[in-house]
């Protein structure tokens, strides 16, 4: 396996409602990323190359663009016209896992980051899926994971089993929640006590924080 030194590879989940802040949270984690691809599926990612071809031709021209780049940001739009939404998923998790492969293990200085946007709607529990590969094992490629939806329970237990971080932001109660916070702050994400963009982050490593929606933190860690 191939490690960038010092680093540790992740997945990471954002979980909340709609306009609960789970997107913006992810669009700031990315900014100080060198080298990221979003597959895009709600068009709330910009900036950057904005990319709506799925064609293997189309996909290698890309490689080539940005394989020598520092720094780069790919926005993956899905396009009705090569196929359902989660094909154009497929074909973009099979292209960054190549990718990775290629040049995450050429250069190490830091982790490619592949944001995953609205990943329940084209999310695939078999075995061939590449989706589920980068997920589970984008560790191999140097590929970080960045997994947003709605509700933790519509994804895959494999996800939520694997995730090294979780944002947890507002949402009805829910199993999950009550799993990784505990039944205080799931109430608390619950309700309406939780200011509009504050968060909690259990991470394996640091325990549970919160977050005001500046991303300071306003409570010492929890274990």
């Amino acid at each position: 396996m191939y490690l960038a030194k010092g680093q540790i590879m992740s997945v990471e989940c954002f979980f909340g409602r709609t306009l609960s802040g789970k997107s913006y949270k992810a669009r700031q984690e990315i900014k100080n990323k060198k080298r990221v691809f979003v597959f895009d599926a709600a068009c709330d990612f910009h900036g950057g190359i904005i990319f709506d071809k799925y064609d293997i031709p189309s996909l290698v021209e890309l490689g080539k663009k940005i394989r020598n780049l520092e720094t780069f940001q790919v926005n993956f739009r899905p396009d009705r016209h090569f196929g359902d939404i989660q094909a154009c998923a497929e074909r973009v998790a099979k292209f960054i896992l190549a990718f990775g492969d290629t040049f995450g293990k050429r250069s190490l200085d830091e982790h490619i980051v592949f944001v995953l946007d609205e990943l329940d709607k084209y999310i695939s529990t078999s075995r061939k899926s590449f989706v589920k590969m980068v997920i589970e094992m984008g560790r191999h490629s140097n590929i970080d994971t960045y997994c947003i939806s709605q509700v933790p329970a519509s994804l895959p237990k494999f996800i939520r089993d694997n995730a090294t971080k979780v944002y947890a932001f507002k949402l009805g109660y829910n199993d999950f929640y009550q799993y990784r916070f505990g039944p205080s702050i799931t109430k608390e994400l619950s309700g309406e006590n939780l200011k509009d963009y504050w968060y909690y982050v259990w991470d394996d490593s640091n325990g549970i924080i919160k977050y005001n929606k500046r991303g300071k933190i306003c409570q010492e860690k929890q274990i």
